[in-house]
Formats: C-alpha cells, sequence, structure tokens
C-alpha cells in the first residue's frame, strides 16, 4: 500500500519506463549532457537565458550544448524542391490528368450507371482543352447521357457542338445520320477484321500504321482495347519483345475493366515468367539449324528471286528442307531455310548457293543460325551482335 505500481512481466521484472530505476539514471544522465544544469521553469532550452536573480545560467565547460537537428522531411523546403518543374513535365502532368478523367467518366457512364459522376468527370474534362482525341469522345458521351436522361436541351448543346467543331469526323456523321448505317468496310469491327488480316499476311507495319489512326477515330468504342492488343502483337513481331511488353502494358493499364484489358494482364504475367535470355547459346553440340540471308525489305525482285533459287536446289538435290519469308523489322525480310542438323552442314548449302558451277550464284551473304539463336534474334532484334558475335 502507498508504494509505486508495478507492471508485472513473465520475469517479474517491471518494464514502464519510469520504474527502473537504471533506465532513469541513464535519461538523466543524458539530459544534463546535452542540455546542462536547468530548472524546471518556462524557456529552459534557451542557452543564455537569465535567471530570476539577474544572472545568467552557467554551463559547466565539460557539457557541451546539441542544437536539435531538423530532418529535411520537416521541412516545407524538402517538399517545395520536388514539385515539377518546365513546360514539358507539367505538360505531361496535365495529359495524364485529362486522361484520367476521361477514363474515370466512362467507367462510371458504363460500368458503374453512375450518370452523375460520369457528367462531372466529363464536363471537367472539356474544361481543361484537352487533345481532340480525348475532348470529342468526351463531347460525344456527355450528349449520349443527357439524351438517355431525357435533358434534351442539355443534349442539344454538345450535339451542336460536335457538328460544328468536328464535322468531318465518325461522331458528326452519326448524330447527322443517326439512322444511317455507316459503310461497313468503315465500321469498326470491319476494319479490325481487315488489320487482322494484314496480321495473318505479316504486313506488321500496316498494322500498326493503321491502328494509330484508327484509335484516335474510334475513340470510346469498345472495338479500341481490341485493336490496341492488334497493334502490340504487330509491334512485337517488327520491333521485338520490349516494344511487345510495352504493348500489352498500355492495354493492361488502360483498359482494367474490359476482357480484352483482363487477357493483357494474363499475358503481362506470362511476358514476365517467360524471360527469354538474351545471350546467345553456344552451338557446338546443337542439331537444329537453320540458313538465312538478309534482304531488304522494298527489294521485292530479289526476295523473290533468291527464295525461288533456294526451292529450286532443294528440289533438285532432293534435301528435305523448306523456305519461308520472315519478317525481321522494318527494314530487312530473311529468307529462311528449315530443318538443317549442323552449322556445318548450313555452312555447306551456303557454299552450294555460292558457287556459280552449280548454277545459282547467290552472292548475298549467307549466316548459319541454331534455331534457338534464330528465336532470340528475332525476340530481341540482335542479328547484327550475333554476326559479331557467333560467325
Amino acid at each position: 500500500m502507498g508504494g509505486a505500481p508495478s507492471t508485472p512481466t513473465l520475469s517479474g521484472t517491471p518494464t514502464f519506463y519510469f520504474y527502473n530505476p537504471q533506465t532513469v539514471a541513464r535519461g538523466k544522465q543524458d539530459f544534463r549532457r546535452k542540455w546542462g544544469k536547468r530548472k524546471l521553469e518556462n524557456n529552459w532550452r534557451r542557452k543564455n537565458k537569465k535567471d530570476d536573480g539577474g544572472g545568467e545560467i552557467v554551463i559547466e565547460e565539460d557539457e557541451v550544448l546539441v542544437e536539435e537537428e531538423i530532418r529535411p522531411e520537416f521541412t516545407p523546403e524538402f517538399y517545395i524542391d520536388q514539385l515539377p518543374q518546365g513546360m514539358s513535365v507539367l505538360d505531361s502532368i496535365a495529359k495524364a490528368r485529362n486522361f484520367a478523367y476521361y477514363q474515370l467518366g466512362v467507367i462510371y457512364k458504363e460500368k458503374f450507371k453512375r450518370n452523375d459522376l460520369a457528367i462531372s468527370r466529363l464536363e471537367n474534362l472539356i474544361t481543361f482543352n484537352p487533345a481532340e482525341k480525348l475532348l470529342l469522345p468526351g463531347l460525344y458521351n456527355l450528349y449520349l447521357i443527357y439524351n438517355e436522361s431525357g435533358a434534351f436541351a442539355k443534349a442539344d448543346i454538345y450535339k451542336s457542338r460536335i457538328i460544328n467543331e468536328f464535322p468531318d469526323t465518325r461522331y458528326a456523321q452519326i448524330l447527322l445520320n443517326p439512322d444511317a448505317k455507316i459503310e461497313d468496310n468503315a465500321s469498326p469491327s470491319a476494319v479490325y477484321k481487315r488489320l487482322y488480316k494484314e496480321y495473318e499476311k505479316g504486313n506488321y507495319e500496316i498494322v500498326v500504321t493503321n491502328v494509330e489512326r484508327y484509335v484516335t477515330l474510334f475513340n470510346g468504342d469498345p472495338i479500341v482495347p481490341r485493336l490496341e492488343l492488334l497493334k502490340a502483337f504487330a509491334a512485337g513481331r517488327l520491333y521485338g519483345f520490349k516494344e511487345y511488353k510495352r504493348g500489352i502494358d498500355f492495354v493492361a493499364l488502360n483498359f482494367p475493366n474490359t476482357e480484352v484489358g483482363k487477357s493483357a494482364q494474363k499475358l503481362v504475367l506470362e511476358a514476365e515468367k517467360l524471360k527469354i535470355a538474351e545471350a546467345f547459346m553456344p552451338e557446338q553440340g546443337l542439331s537444329d539449324f537453320k540458313l538465312i540471308y538478309r534482304i531488304e525489305k522494298t527489294n521485292y525482285q530479289k526476295l523473290e528471286q533468291l527464295k525461288n533459287q533456294l526451292v529450286k536446289a532443294i528440289e533438285q538435290e532432293k534435301y528435305g528442307f523448306t523456305v519461308s519469308v520472315d519478317v525481321y523489322n522494318p527494314q530487312e525480310n530473311l529468307i529462311v531455310v528449315h530443318g538443317l542438323t549442323s552449322k556445318l552442314g548450313s555452312r555447306g548449302l551456303g557454299d552450294f548457293m555460292a558457287n556459280p558451277s552449280n548454277g545459282f550464284n547467290v552472292t548475298t551473304k549467307a549466316i548459319p543460325i541454331a534455331t534457338e539463336n534464330y528465336k532470340i534474334i528475332q525476340v530481341y532484334k540482335s542479328l547484327d551482335d550475333y554476326e559479331k558475335e557467333m560467325l
């Protein structure tokens, strides 16, 4: 009774700071070392504070006052210095903000059926003076919301703006002729089918270029994520794995609530697991090889001539090889002979085709390559590196 309360622990020793004499003593020592001998009164931290008798507080020589340092993150300058500066940075922030407002407006309209929130975001968007590719679908979505809710006067304001400011666009055509069907070859689904056929033919550059144009034209249409994913596949075949990864990341991040966006998210995970090595494999002991020829993409005559010569030689010598024309990059295609079993055999075929006495006299450089390394040069577009390191 009357004693200090204790906080028992499993070991029976008090754990509260002030119940431990050793900790209290050490705390007093640390305080004196830092501040000197001080009375318990106002402004005790001032170094030369006079006492009540008019004198100054005396601090012993061995007692050094240490000014308390302020951590940078507790100062306003720390955050002011991190504010974005420069027009290019501010412009990129404004573009990101505009795109976010547009996405939110569409999500509130389509997914959550919250027209009030959709209107708020889209009307804010058009006050930011966004790019046409966001402004136009933003105005069109506002027209649709007001028209569906019966606010026809408001709907007419946005309808008139689209027709007057963007008379040559698809949106203006729809508003001017709501009962007229757009020509099938210009509809989003028809465009996608046409571009997909180009992709199947290996015309990847045509796909990439046209998708960029139609994405702007069809902005806000459900076909857009499908077009963007097709572009990612085509760009990957044309420019390599990094471009493919960038494309599917874009689809996954910008269309997360669509089926295409969810498919892209799975592709992103698969691509991260794939991790194809960039280093070339040693080819000694491998048994699957190709022979390739690099031909300028625009040199159609040479491409066709060399392909025909290879097919003729294979038939003449009764080899079991096949020939294909593979896209390599925007400038070059590769004529590829498949089915060789060794690097020596691949070189032998190249020498056979180059020998005039065999009736072919092919002067284009033949490059023997293992099939595993052929995959690497196609993924990373690293044929130049292969020629330097492996030939």
